[in-house]
């Protein structure tokens, strides 16, 4: 019995050894891509520890620097670094998300982020692209009059102050709050939106729950089974119970804008009216009308259970398009924790991401004087004006700004060099996959592609690291070469729907400060990006003193 117990134990050792060392580092498919790491085709703890440590950016872009376009950073997780053969496959050609992308639900309902597939990701997307293309948001008297309205009622009145009292302000909150107003006003209705830059009290509790969760991103994006288990059987909590209770109040502050838009756009129906421009819930509308019509293709009555559930499905959207998605545990998740703890936030929109590219934005002007006088005297040549002293102030037509040469170069710029979302976009290979050179890879391999990478090749980007629009002036040895390597808004069919809504809110603000005003920086200490998936400046603030300009 004991050479029995001996033998099978040995079997058993040996069995462990090829599974976990000799297959995935000399047999596996992927033993021919470089490693990044000793560690990497054995376990995926280094992966996790530059993750935890906050540097995997930069320590991906570095191993790219030194193995190449295509590395290995666990037993089955792999960094890519090139178009061909690579971010055009990848993303292009539509592989398919993880499953732990599922957790990205908004009260506990898919969104267009959180879904998987992409015959049902599709599906959502048909439901909004038409309203956040270029072309509708040019045209769209709803997103002109809620752009002017917030610029001119509560953003430049603001400036206004600062500058007459020669007041500086930390810029970053501002940049959040115009960002999520414009956005809100988009989907919901000015009436049924944000106003952060007026509402303070709110402002703040709202960003503060917000804020608090991300330092513990960590444990409920990359190991939430392990968090629910020490939980489950020690009683510790690695995630403290506010962070659920945060993700409770941004859902309902959500789900009241919601049910606000429903109201209205419910007493306009019934008093057979229209709603004015700016009012309209735009985006909320779509989608509600998209759902109800899909119901009744399917012939699904409306009852009141179905009408919950569209509710529900309609502000899990509206959220995800806020750039909140507060994500929850797994469905599939074997327990519950005691707190129903949801984890921070992944922002993939509006207020964060672009509030943080605002930032960045500001910042490198405010060090720029004479780009500034440029950017001034190109904004001198909108009609109309966007003169804050004119009796009647107003903004030039969106397409009209959206045209501006200089102040696109400047946004572009700062979208590369500052990318506000540098982490990696996680996709899975389908069978017998191929990335660059390495052919015959298996299924369900984790594959990405990320900003920071893409945006500091040499080769389409000289001196990378330089904030420089006039680059963007300059011709390509190869045509469209620079649009192609641009990666701030991801690519393919998952890129972000959002993008012409942001980059349009984005260039309304700039040209309304720098029609009225200069800048310059106070106090710029921790400007410096933080590394992971959403990066700000490490310290969370940037101090500037507006100046008011010669009408």
């Amino acid at each position: 019995m004991l050479n029995i117990l001996i033998l099978s134990s040995l079997i058993v050792l040996a069995l462990l050894i090829y599974h976990h060392i000799i297959y995935p580092v000399f047999l596996s498919p992927l033993s021919r891509i470089p490693n990044a790491h000793p560690l990497a085709p054995i376990t995926p703890l280094w992966c996790l520890s530059i993750r935890y440590r906050a540097c995997e950016n930069i320590t991906l872009y570095e191993a790219h620097k030194k193995l190449g376009p295509v590395v290995r950073i666990g037993p089955n997780e792999v960094s890519v670094a090139c178009q061909e053969g690579g971010v055009k496959v990848i993303y292009g050609k539509g592989w398919e998300k993880p499953q732990w992308h599922e957790v990205f639900m908004n009260f506990g309902v898919p969104n267009l982020f959180s879904t998987r597939w992409s015959g049902p990701h599709a599906i959502r997307k048909r439901r909004i692209s038409n309203i956040f293309s270029k072309s509708y948001l040019h045209a769209s008297a709803d997103f002109f009059v809620a752009a002017r309205t917030i610029l001119y009622e509560r953003y430049l009145p603001l400036l206004a102050g600062l500058a007459s009292r020669s007041e500086p302000v930390d810029i970053v909150e501002l940049n959040y709050s115009s960002m999520m107003d414009i956005a809100s006003a988009y989907l919901l209705g000015l009436p049924n939106s944000s106003n952060f830059l007026q509402d303070v009290p709110t402002r703040r509790r709202w960003l503060s729950g917000y804020r608090g969760r991300i330092p513990h991103f960590f444990w409920l994006f990359y190991l939430p089974n392990f968090t629910a288990w020490v939980e489950k059987w020690t009683g510790i909590t690695l995630v403290p119970k506010f962070v659920g209770e945060a993700t409770s109040y941004i859902e309902d502050w959500c789900m009241a804008m919601c049910r606000k838009a429903e109201a209205a756009v419910g007493e306009a129906k019934a008093a057979g009216k229209e709603l004015k421009a700016g009012d309209n819930p735009v985006v909320w509308r779509q989608i509600r009308t998209a759902w109800e019509q899909e119901r009744r293709k399917e012939g699904k009555e409306m009852t009141p259970e179905m009408l919950q559930q569209c509710r529900l499905e309609v502000a899990s959207e509206m959220l995800d398009d806020l750039g909140i998605c507060p994500p929850s545990y797994p469905i599939d998740f074997p327990f519950k924790t005691n707190h129903n703890i949801r984890s921070p936030s992944l922002t993939v929109a509006a207020h964060e991401t672009s509030g943080i590219t605002m930032t960045y934005t500001l910042w490198e002007l405010s060090r720029n004087p004479d780009l500034q006088n440029r950017l001034h005297a190109e904004l001198q040549t909108l009609e109309p004006s966007s003169a804050f002293h004119k009796a009647t102030p107003s903004i030039a037509p969106p397409k009209t700004t959206d045209s501006l040469p200089l102040l696109d170069a400047v946004l572009m710029e700062t979208l590369r060099r500052h990318s506000a979302l540098q982490g990696p976009l996680h996709r899975v290979t389908p069978p017998d996959a191929t990335l660059g050179p390495y052919t015959g890879l298996p299924a369900n391999v984790i594959v990405h592609s990320n900003a920071y990478t893409l945006h500091r090749n040499p080769d389409v980007f000289p001196d990378p690291d330089k904030w420089s629009p006039e680059r963007w002036f300059e011709e390509d040895t190869e045509a469209g070469r620079k649009e192609r390597w641009f990666w701030a808004f991801g690519s393919g069919g998952r890129m972000c729907v959002g993008s012409h809504l942001a980059i349009l809110s984005m260039k309304h603000i700039l040209s309304a400060i720098y029609r009225n005003y200069t800048t310059r920086v106070v106090n710029d200490e921790g400007i410096e990006q933080e590394d992971g998936f959403i990066v700000g400046p490490k310290s969370g603030k940037l101090i500037l003193a507006f100046e008011a300009r010669e009408k």
